[in-house]
């Protein structure tokens, strides 16, 4: 049972209890009958009277007892009533609340229903990025193996270029040497018979030297000598005459003591005199060997000046000699030197050379050992390569049905191509961005970064189209071109697999159909292009968006070859009339150079897209 109804029969039952409260209950032996009320006296019906109004007074105030119950059982009905109101309002609440969980369940029901019938295509997907993300790392390390393999190959290559050209270096400077040998050899000799006639010649002037030497070291010898006899002669003279001075002072002294005192001082003066006297001679005698000592020092002098005079000339005769045997003794040195230096370097180069020999036979069997890998691992690489390829499109093709790739060469570069690479391009890049290329676009322009990816709202590319910024001075993208460069961004903005990061924007666009011509011309247009063919049968004539194949002979039409640009600007016939080539273009946009049958114009190929 719901609440509502429990809370209705909760109010009927009130509201029955109410209605038999509104009447007073009478009893059986109250109920008297009229009939058998006998009044047997005033008394008794005086009684009666009170006994009445009694009844009544009791039966007032059980009255207003009622009434005031009923009253609020009437009240808590209205409340009960306002209850049920509320609930009843909650219970549509809830119900409508249940109504809409109803639904929200039946759609997620859908929605996990929709979850589950695509969970299989989604793992399938992942299972194929699996494989090809593997497929990727095995073929970069394949890649990176054969460039470590080529970088290896052309170490070894360069290494045995460089020790083959040491080798012929050395040999080629060894038979210079050889050559220069007698010569450096000759030089040698004659340096070395110079220097020995120069050393003779030292020697000589050395000896005399020392010879002229030995006599100015004795005649300075006998002068300091002579020098010291005279000296010592003077020091005695001079000690004598301090003698005698002293002497004769003693004596004068002497004799004026005698004077003066009287005593007998003859004796003692006579030996002072007597011993003045020995003085005078032995003075004499010292003045005569001075005399004699200074002559000998006189000559002697002269013999040291004239052998120092001979020391000195000898002295400059050996520095002479020392002077001219100095640049001999260095150009033996360096003719020695030159021998020596031509033996070691030639003993070096000869190293050097069996050295090249040997690394040219260890580099030739590394070479030899290496070199069949590399088309081995070419072929390899070119496998994968395919492999790779082949499961990167699969998944791509996994991807795309569940809006998890975008392919940028079918869906994103034409409209590049259509709306965007006419200002924007290798030779006017406006705001310095070029969307010649997927490479080209990652750089970015003078703002930055115009693709964030996994983040259309963040993209500068985005919020350009969005404003209507760009495209400049033309129509603004359509909301599905926007919303295709949005879906693209948000899942990562991918490459094609098999797509050159550097491959030019019309390269990878798919050729897309190009308007058809009017069924007819209601007005003449300009003829910018006309041919004929080899043998002159036919003239091929330019239109809008075709070139038109004319009989020459009737002037009536052969054939209308259309899907071309707007513009015909050239056509040539090929020597032998079986190929016609057409250059076209629509400007801003497209130029191309397209070969086709003459016999039936059927597109053979498009030589140039851009």
């Amino acid at each position: 049972m719901t609440l509502s109804r429990m809370l209705f029969a909760r109010l009927a039952a009130v509201s029955c209890s109410l209605m038999l409260a509104g009447f007073p209950s009478v009893s059986a032996q109250e109920a008297v009958n009229p009939a058998e009320a006998r009044v047997r006296s005033g008394a008794d019906l005086r009684q009666q009277l009170q006994q009445a109004q009694d009844d009544r007074q009791v039966t007032d105030r059980e009255l207003s007892l009622k009434q005031a119950a009923a009253k609020v059982s009437a009240q808590r009905v209205e409340e009960l009533k306002k209850q049920l109101q509320m609930v009843e309002a909650r219970a549509a609440a809830e119900a409508a609340d249940a109504t809409k969980l109803r639904e929200k369940s039946a759609m997620l029901e859908q929605r996990v229903a929709r979850i589950q019938a695509d969970l299989p295509a989604h793992e399938a997907a992942d299972a194929a990025v699996a494989v090809a993300t593997r497929a990727k790392a095995r073929l970069e390390a394949m890649q990176t193996a054969r460039r470590a393999l080529q970088t290896q190959l052309a170490g070894l290559r360069k290494s045995s270029v460089e020790w083959r050209s040491r080798g012929a270096e050395a040999e080629q400077q060894v038979a210079a040497l050889t050559a220069q040998r007698p010569e450096l050899d000759k030089k040698t000799a004659e340096a070395k018979a110079a220097a020995d006639k120069a050393e003779m010649v030292v020697t000589t002037a050395k000896a005399a030297m020392d010879a002229a030497t030995v006599t100015l070291t004795g005649a300075t010898a006998a002068v300091a000598e002579t020098a010291a006899h005279a000296a010592e002669a003077k020091a005695s003279a001079d000690r004598m005459q301090q003698s005698a001075d002293s002497l004769e002072k003693s004596l004068a002294t002497l004799k004026e003591a005698a004077k003066l005192t009287g005593v007998d001082s003859a004796a003692a003066i006579q030996a002072l005199e007597k011993t003045l006297a020995d003085f005078a001679g032995l003075k004499t005698a010292n003045q005569t060997l001075q005399t004699e000592l200074a002559t000998v020092l006189q000559e002697r002098q002269k013999l040291m000046a004239a052998a120092q005079a001979e020391q000195e000339k000898k002295t400059a005769e050996l520095a002479a000699a020392e002077q001219a045997a100095g640049p001999l003794r260095t150009a033996l040195t360096a003719a020695s030197d030159a021998v020596s230096a031509a033996v070691t370097k030639e003993a070096q180069l000869k190293q050097l050379t069996a050295d090249s020999t040997e690394w040219q036979r260890t580099l030739t069997a590394q070479l030899e050992s290496l070199e069949p890998a590399l088309p081995k691992l070419d072929a390899e690489l070119q496998i994968a390569t395919a492999e790779t390829l082949t499961v990167q499109r699969a998944a791509e093709a996994a991807l795309e049905p569940l809006g998890r790739f975008v392919s940028f060469s079918r869906h994103v570069a034409p409209i590049f191509a259509r709306r965007c690479v006419a200002c924007h391009n290798t030779r006017s890049p406006g705001g310095r961005l070029n969307l010649d290329s997927f490479a080209a676009l990652q750089k970015g322009g003078e703002s930055g970064a115009v693709v964030t990816t996994h983040n259309s709202a963040e993209s500068l590319l985005i919020s350009e189209v969005e404003s209507g910024s760009m495209p400049k001075e033309a129509d603004s993208l359509k909301a599905d071109e926007i919303a295709v460069l949005k879906h693209w961004i948000d899942v990562g903005a991918p490459l094609d697999a098999g797509v050159s990061l550097t491959a030019d924007l019309f390269d990878v666009v798919p050729e897309f159909s190009q308007p058809q011509p009017p069924a007819e011309y209601r007005a003449p247009i300009p003829v910018t292009a006309i041919a004929f063919s080899p043998d002159g049968s036919q003239l091929v004539s330019s239109g809008y968006h075709e070139v038109l194949v004319w009989n020459t002979a009737d002037g009536t039409l052969i054939r209308r070859i259309s899907n071309l640009a707007e513009r015909v600007h050239d056509v040539e016939f090929s020597a032998d009339g079986s190929r016609l080539l057409v250059a076209a273009g629509t400007p801003g946009q497209l130029g191309e150079l397209k070969l086709f049958s003459a016999a039936d114009g059927s597109l053979l190929r498009t030589l140039v897209r851009s």
